[in-house]
């Protein structure tokens, strides 16, 4: 699953690692969804596209909606900025049983500080050991708002029975700043593990 899959940065590398492998991938702006259907027009055997937010609950929410941009993230009515957009919404746990899946190979979540919700939405899952891979973007330092503090997401990926595997695409921090801002953290299933 790739969650946040915005135009499709993370589709093309998996589908080159991964050349049999079977990607949905999950874009709710709609035009970084219509770009994926053009960019994927020609692999819809391999890669399915769902013009949905995946979050804590099924229903909707709202987005910021900068086209195109990597950085549009599910907002509270209270910070309304200038461009919104409504978005459907679906958990987790909700979408595998549509799909009819029993379980995932790799989780990959970029949702820009909804990543905790994305989770809460795969609690079943989660619980059960129903993943065996979970990469998701996570912050490294306390001046960085904008993502979901490594420590927070550790912490709750541990108490699921997932360890840290690997950290990959980290960032340093905006102004060449001298330390990191963010990296996305790779955690593994102990059932996998054993």
């Amino acid at each position: 699953f790739d969650v946040g899959a915005n135009t499709g940065q993370s589709i093309i590398q998996f589908s080159t690692v991964f050349p049999n492998a079977l990607i949905f991938a999950f874009e709710p702006i709609p035009s970084s969804y219509e770009l994926l259907r053009e960019k994927f027009v020609n692999s819809s055997d391999r890669v399915r596209l769902y013009n949905l937010a995946l979050s804590r609950q099924s229903g909707s929410a709202l987005m910021s909606n900068r086209p195109l941009s990597p950085t549009n993230k599910i907002i509270d009515s209270s910070s309304k900025p200038l461009r919104e957009v409504e978005v459907q919404t679906i958990t987790g746990d909700d979408l595998l049983t549509t799909l009819d899946l029993r379980q995932l190979s790799y989780l990959k979540i970029d949702t820009e500080g909804h990543e905790m919700s994305v989770l809460d939405g795969f609690d079943n899952s989660l619980s059960n050991g129903l993943i065996s891979f979970i990469q998701i973007e996570a912050g490294l330092n306390p001046d960085n708002n904008w993502h979901v503090p490594f420590q927070v997401i550790k912490e709750r990926l541990e108490n699921y029975n997932y360890r840290l595997f690997s950290m990959v695409n980290v960032a340093w921090e905006r102004n060449e700043l001298p330390y990191l801002r963010r990296c996305d953290a790779v955690f593994i299933s102990k059932s996998i593990i054993r």
